[in-house]
């Protein structure tokens, strides 16, 4: 199988598999997490081409992101969908916001919840909330959902500290 092949049918295929409704059942234990890139780099080998390279490498060549990022970067766009209300759910019951007196970062700031327990602090609400409040100013101003994912990949792309987190 070729690299042209290979794509849309994992995109199409798999990747949906792997990721569906991530937000909500985000791995907590590593074992989990590397049982879930273990389908991804197996996937992989598949193009005859990239077999004997390595996991990086062949991600790099096939332009595919690691499973990590692509759910923290859903787990991204869950928040902006929830805050500028694209989904049916109430954002101040579902996360607490900072009163911001400082000129750095956005007008979204998100206060982190206390979380006496470790499943509690992986849990949506809580994990994401470092990672959102890092975001720059533009990024967060977008004004509708492609303009802000455009702007993640810009971020990204630019290697800014965005995806340095994940």
């Amino acid at each position: 199988m070729d690299k042209d092949m290979f794509l849309p049918l994992y995109k199409s295929i798999i990747r949906p598999h792997l990721e569906y409704a991530s937000c909500i059942w985000y791995p907590l234990l590593k074992g989990d997490l590397d049982k879930l890139e273990r389908v991804q780099r197996r996937a992989t080998k598949i193009v005859k081409k990239l077999r004997d390279k390595s996991y990086d490498q062949r991600l790099k060549e096939l332009g595919l992101p690691t499973l990590n990022y692509r759910r923290r970067r859903a787990d991204i766009i869950q928040v902006f969908k929830i805050i500028k209300g694209l989904d049916d759910i109430e954002a101040e019951t579902f996360f607490d916001f900072r009163e911001v007196s400082r000129t750095r970062g956005h007008q979204f700031k998100l206060r982190k919840p206390r979380a006496r327990l470790k499943i509690r602090s992986h849990s949506f609400s809580c994990r994401i909330v470092n990672t959102w409040n890092n975001l720059y100013h533009t990024t967060v101003q977008a004004e509708n959902i492609n303009a802000f994912k455009d702007q993640l990949n810009k971020d990204r792309a630019m290697g800014d500290k965005f995806c340095y987190q994940f």
